[in-house]
């Protein structure tokens, strides 16, 4: 059968990366401080396992908003974009976020351990926004918004932790989400970079 006319479905063609620009390949990687604009916003699509080398996790957003478009790498005409997994950002992702919520993650930049021994890493917030209604994910064309979510300034996001400013709370329920210390100092795949 020949491959004419087939077309991939979904394909991810756009990274967010907020913490780095360059790479070590071309020897001009320049590390980036977090600002104001180091979010991304959209709707959550799914997370994938074991890619690349390092066995990574990539999460995949049906893109609504980046705070700084030159984080924005790639080509973002089918309208979905990955950002490359760390061990913050997915667990804060696993435990608290379901396919097809509106979500913001923010970047918040390199933290220090909070145990003596504990390595840096890179801390996030990830929040929700429930006045925006979900999008229904398990159809292969990813379905359309049914509302038109608020700019990130109008946003009634609710955060589910990171650091710093938002911190993570320990829930009365999983619902709405922590993060251990142990999880927070085992990062071994966030630096450096």
């Amino acid at each position: 059968m020949s491959t004419e006319g087939w077309n991939p479905v979904n394909e991810i063609t756009a990274t967010w990366e907020p913490k780095q620009t360059g790479s070590t390949k071309t020897q001009n990687l320049v590390h980036l401080e977090p600002t104001p604009q180091s979010y991304l916003i959209g709707w959550y699509v799914e997370t994938k396992e074991a890619v690349g080398g390092n066995n990574s996790k990539i999460h995949k957003l049906k893109f609504h908003e980046a705070g700084n478009k030159e984080h924005v790498i790639g080509d973002l005409t089918n309208g979905y974009i990955s950002v490359w997994g760390t061990g913050v950002l997915d667990d804060l992702i696993a435990k608290n976020i379901q396919p097809g919520q509106f979500i913001k993650i923010d970047w918040n930049g390199v933290q220090q351990p909070k145990k003596a021994g504990g390595k840096p890493y890179h801390g996030w917030t990830v929040s929700t926004n429930n006045s925006v209604a979900p999008i229904q994910v398990d159809s292969p064309a990813m379905a359309q918004p049914a509302t038109n979510p608020p700019a990130s300034g109008q946003s009634a996001a609710q955060p589910l932790g990171g650091f710093p400013g938002g911190g993570v709370q320990p829930a009365a329920n999983t619902s709405a989400g922590s993060v251990s210390d142990a999880v927070m100092d085992d990062d071994d795949d966030d630096l450096p970079f």
